[in-house]
């Protein structure tokens, strides 16, 4: 079995502490190695506004001013606070990453990025740059697609699938369906997306050790957009939102 976990995410990125902690708590005999982009403010800045541009301003400006915070920690802290070794490169082009890959034989990665991983990169892993997407594929793709279904009417799904070359295009392994009993706010429904990729992620460190009883979704005819709406299919399959008694579009 492979000693070394590794992740594809940001220092201070949430998605990406919480799923070290969770490797770290199920599976404390693993090495976690997460390949960072080094801080900058004017990537944050990008990043602030690709957010704003498909998600929800209050959340979003919460998350930066969190993020902030975090900076003015000590390296010291954050080590501490990890407990694994972080790998910054300037970006995830291939000239950036070919180092950490050749040497370490690098044969999977989990995904906690929002970036775009270039191909080469892609393709140099040969078991796969995994991702937990928060909506539907390939129906809801992208930035904001959890948002999207629960405007459409539909509590989100977790696609756990690979990444390709398109934005969320790639072959779909499993659909998780989050447990929203209970929920009563979007937060509640956020907090349930997180912990359900997370939960996805970590599958694939148990099933990668056996590849060739992997098999993928066909969803070939399926119809690929993101123009809302679902299909015959996912509509059974997913679980429509009463609105009347769920406030999740207060902050919309």
């Amino acid at each position: 079995m492979d000693k070394i976990v590794w992740i594809l995410g940001e220092y201070d990125n949430d998605s990406t502490k919480n799923l070290i902690k969770s490797i770290s708590e199920k599976y404390p005999e693993k090495k976690i190695n997460v390949i960072s982009i080094k801080p900058s403010f004017k990537r944050d800045f990008k990043r602030l506004t690709n957010k704003i541009k498909n998600s929800n301003v209050y959340e979003t400006f919460k998350r930066v001013i969190k993020i902030l915070k975090n900076r003015v920690k000590s390296n010291k802290e954050k080590n501490h606070f990890f407990n694994c070794k972080f790998f910054f490169v300037k970006n995830y082009n291939f000239s950036n990453c070919k180092e950490l890959v050749e040497n370490f034989s690098i044969k999977y990665v989990l995904s906690c990025t929002d970036s775009i991983i270039p191909t080469s990169l892609i393709q140099s892993i040969p078991m796969g740059i995994w991702n937990a997407h928060p909506g539907e594929n390939p129906t809801y793709r992208g930035l904001g697609s959890s948002e999207r279904m629960l405007i459409d009417g539909y509590f989100p799904c977790v696609c756990l699938h690979l990444i390709d070359e398109g934005i969320d295009t790639g072959p779909v392994y499993k659909i998780f369906y989050p447990d929203y009993n209970g929920v009563k706010t979007f937060l509640d429904v956020s907090n349930k997306i997180k912990e359900t990729q997370i939960e996805s992620l970590l599958s694939v460190i148990d099933f990668i050790q056996h590849p060739s009883d992997v098999s993928f979704i066909d969803s070939f005819l399926i119809t690929s957009n993101t123009s809302h709406g679902l299909n015959k299919r996912d509509k059974k399959q997913l679980k429509k939102i009463d609105l009347k008694n769920l406030k999740v579009l207060n902050s919309y």
